[in-house]
């Protein structure tokens, strides 16, 4: 990379996106750099078809370049549009990528002094109810006197914000820390939680690549004012990919929870789950069977799904079965209105599911 590109890749980390406040750089939107004779030509590739800040950005890059002496000849494109040019971010690497998982995990991990203990709550496939085991399993922590926060890893759907009732509450705020921008984490039921749903209106769909969901997520454990955390729940996308990875190697991970059905079948998504984990080195602290049980107006126990999955799971790969959460319509009902259910009705037998589970949470990662 020469000297004047370096320079230019540098000025231009001042740009962010005026809602996620993510630098255009880490966001790999600026592409295909070129600097002769004080002119600079650039690519600015938008996140989505109906991008709504494309003449600020136009702006804040031609007023910066401006003020370094150059002339700016800036080609604006759509995602939709994209062709196969390379990101500044790859063509003009900063920094020599990795090269496999453990080099990544010993040059790119970031230290959270502040924080003891990250838990992952994962899953092999979606439809589990894995957000719903992770917000509870927050707010049962935080029942319990520990500070704790939330990170919704899923960028695509992200669900948090309604499940603790801050849908619609407006984006975090910003607080300026030395000559960096810190985003302050949203506060609900003695949680500190933080989301892409804060950022993104419902009706906008997240056409990312791996690379803009992975700036992303480091932004939000980087660049997030988190309080000092004894515990910090993520709740991550079903499946094993780039989320996944990019949170297990660059932060210290306690544990993660895997969450299944009682299904004989979802026995495949746990394996997978399990597989995904060990290469990357992240210890399991066991499997959470939920949508267990369902008890009707007789008292009686009933196997909607199934039944067994979730002990078979563990027993087969020696893992603790660390909770099986009956099914019961508070659990919907508290979920869409905003409550976590083990606040709402603490003595619901799903309640004491949930509490069971962050107490086991605890012995295994201690304060």
């Amino acid at each position: 990379m020469s000297a004047e590109i370096q320079k230019v890749l540098e000025a231009l980390a001042q740009v962010a996106d005026p809602v996620m406040h993510i630098p255009l750089t880490s966001l790999e939107m600026i592409r295909d750099i070129q600097v002769q004779n004080k002119q600079v030509s650039l690519t600015v590739e938008l996140t989505t078809s109906s991008y709504p800040h494309r003449q600020k950005v136009q702006q804040q890059i031609e007023s910066i370049l401006q003020g370094l002496g150059y002339t700016c000849h800036l080609h604006i494109i759509e995602k939709s549009n994209a062709q196969s040019s390379s990101p500044a971010g790859k063509k003009h690497s900063l920094a020599k990528p990795a090269q496999n998982t453990q080099e990544a995990q010993a040059a790119e991990q970031m230290p959270l002094s502040n924080i003891k203990h990250i838990i992952l709550v994962a899953s092999g496939k979606g439809g589990v109810g894995k957000s719903t085991v992770a917000v509870n399993l927050a707010a049962s922590l935080a029942l319990s006197g520990a500070s704790v926060g939330l990170l919704d890893a899923d960028i695509y759907g992200p669900s948090v914000p309604i499940m603790l009732g801050l849908d619609g509450k407006g984006q975090p705020e910003m607080i300026k820390e030395g000559e960096e921008q810190r985003i302050i984490p949203m506060h609900a039921h003695g949680i500190e939680a933080i989301s892409m749903g804060f950022f993104v209106p419902p009706d906008v769909a997240m056409a990312w690549r791996g690379p803009m969901v992975h700036s992303a997520l480091l932004q939000f454990m980087r660049e997030v004012a988190w309080s000092d955390l004894d515990y910090m729940v993520m709740d991550l996308p079903p499946g094993t990919g780039d989320i996944q990875m990019t949170l297990a190697q660059r932060v210290k991970v306690s544990g993660s929870v895997v969450v299944t059905t009682p299904q004989l079948v979802a026995l495949a998504d746990v394996i997978r789950a399990k597989a995904f984990f060990d290469k990357l080195r992240v210890p399991i602290l066991g499997v959470v069977e939920n949508m267990s049980y369902f008890v009707g107006d007789d008292g009686k126990k009933y196997d909607i799904f199934g039944s067994g999955g979730g002990a078979h799971a563990a027993e087969r790969f020696e893992l603790p079965l660390l909770a099986e959460i009956p099914l019961a319509p508070e659990v919907r009902i508290q979920s869409d209105d905003g409550t976590p259910v083990v606040i709402s009705h603490p003595n619901h037998p799903v309640s004491k599911a949930f509490m069971g589970l962050a107490q086991k949470v605890r012995e295994m990662c201690p304060l």
